[in-house]
């Protein structure tokens, strides 16, 4: 957790389906960074886009940055699969993407 000038922002890092996340419930979280990609073949490791999405819905985080996605090839689906599906779910979670693509910028709202 990163807290800074009355913002609060989860780092996921490298983390799989998990209710440890759970504990920050209670806390006001305003940016969710979370890995999309290499679920395959190490989805003991990583979570898919939807996985991570439920996470940052189930803490109540506002806004949304994938990770692990559409630098380099990570896992063995296809490259832009972690990406797309991501877009296409994130709907369904009550919570803003912030930044779906590497060289963009975001600014609290």
């Amino acid at each position: 957790m990163i807290e800074k000038n009355n913002k609060t922002i989860l780092f996921g890092g490298d983390t799989k389906m998990t209710n440890k996340l759970n504990v920050l419930k209670d806390r006001i979280i305003d940016i969710a960074i979370m890995p999309i990609g290499a679920y395959n073949p190490w989805k003991k490791a990583h979570c898919n886009p939807e996985e991570a999405l439920s996470m940052s819905k189930n803490i109540g985080a506002k806004y949304f940055i994938p990770i692990h996605c559409k630098t380099f090839k990570l896992g063995a689906e296809p490259f832009e699969e972690p990406i797309d599906w991501l877009r296409k779910s994130v709907a369904n979670y009550n919570i803003k993407l912030a930044i779906d693509s590497i060289g963009q910028t975001f600014t609290f709202g």
